[in-house]
């Protein structure tokens, strides 16, 4: 299956990450609409700095079907980004939105594939 990653991607900026006491949520300035293989970027904006408890899911509040959904946000090979593991500012991340069950996963950082496969 091929999904569009190109230049025209919509890039959405992340202006918050808190704390829920189980997991840390990510919300964008804009809300992203999202489908089954949506592709978006996004990146964490400069002044999002967070004392995180190490090892927290994190998950991003998108837009799915017209509701405001927290889906789980998974690194290149499927598993729980987690406060920690090096999200940083200042750098895009594309990701790809899978409805089964629902996930946003990282498919490329700045530009570059996740896996040299």
């Amino acid at each position: 299956m091929f999904y569009n990653t190109n230049c025209c991607t919509p890039t959405f900026l992340v202006t918050s990450v808190f704390n829920n006491t189980t997991e840390y949520i990510m919300t964008f300035k804009t809300v992203p609409t999202l489908q089954n293989g949506t592709v978006i970027k996004f990146r964490l904006a400069e002044g999002i700095t967070t004392a995180a408890t190490a090892g927290l899911p994190i998950v991003a509040n998108v837009n799915v079907n017209g509701v405001l959904t927290s889906v789980p946000l998974r690194d290149c090979i499927g598993n729980s980004v987690r406060t920690g593991e090096g999200l940083r500012t200042r750098t895009v991340y594309t990701a790809i939105f899978g409805a089964d069950a629902n996930h946003l996963q990282i498919i490329k950082v700045d530009g570059k594939k996740c896996l040299g496969v």
